[in-house]
């Protein structure tokens, strides 16, 4: 069985992120979050080359994930921090690798984390 927690930890393009959060930098500058009502999230568009599906495309919201917008990540954020920044790789796993189903599931996310959605 393919467990979609594991999955998420494999990403250059994540850990590219997260270096930049734990020296200092701010998700809310790093990413142009969306408001919509109370939620605040992150949902960029579906890479047109395989070779960019380890970047960062989609965060769920960040108060309901406990994610720091402005201010820099604490060491002890750092894994749960992994968990809630998703690439294309993982939105293809979550759709047994059919690149249609995953850039509909990520066209479908408006905050909501897709691991509980999925």
């Amino acid at each position: 069985m393919y467990n979609k927690r594991k999955h998420i930890y494999h990403s250059k393009g994540k850990n590219l992120v997260l270096s930049r959060l734990m020296h200092g930098e701010f998700l809310g500058n790093l990413f142009a979050l969306t408001v919509n009502g109370e939620e605040v999230y992150y949902k960029g568009s579906w890479p047109s080359i395989s070779a960019d599906y380890d970047q960062i495309i989609y965060i769920p919201d960040v108060f309901v994930s406990e994610i720091p917008v402005y201010r820099s990540a604490r060491l002890d954020e750092y894994e749960w921090l992994k968990a809630n920044l998703y690439t294309a790789d993982d939105f293809l796993h979550f759709a047994n690798n059919d690149p249609v189903r995953a850039q509909a599931i990520l066209q479908s996310m408006t905050g909501q984390n897709p691991i509980l959605n999925n």
